[in-house]
């Protein structure tokens, strides 16, 4: 981490196969703020990510969209009611 950047932890989730994620605000001093997605896998490995406002927003309508479908119910599923 770089002096002028401020890390805010936000949440750490455990991903399939053993992955683990770190999400964490980023502030610079600067007063330009990202999303700062730290990916692990294994012991050694890391892919560190800093994402900007706007893209955020982007990947959280992505990923509403895409989960709301796969826990909608199939065509059929609810004919019996």
């Amino acid at each position: 981490m770089e002096e002028d950047e401020k890390l805010i932890p936000l949440a750490e989730l455990a991903l399939p196969w053993g992955k683990q994620l770190l999400v964490s605000g980023l502030e610079y001093q600067s007063g330009l703020k990202m999303v700062r997605l730290r990916f692990r896998e294994g012991k050694h490995r890391f892919t560190i990510v800093d994402v900007d406002a706007d893209n955020i927003a982007k990947l959280a309508e992505l990923f509403t969209r895409w989960s709301a479908e796969l826990t909608a119910p199939a065509d059929g599923e609810n004919d019996g009611e």
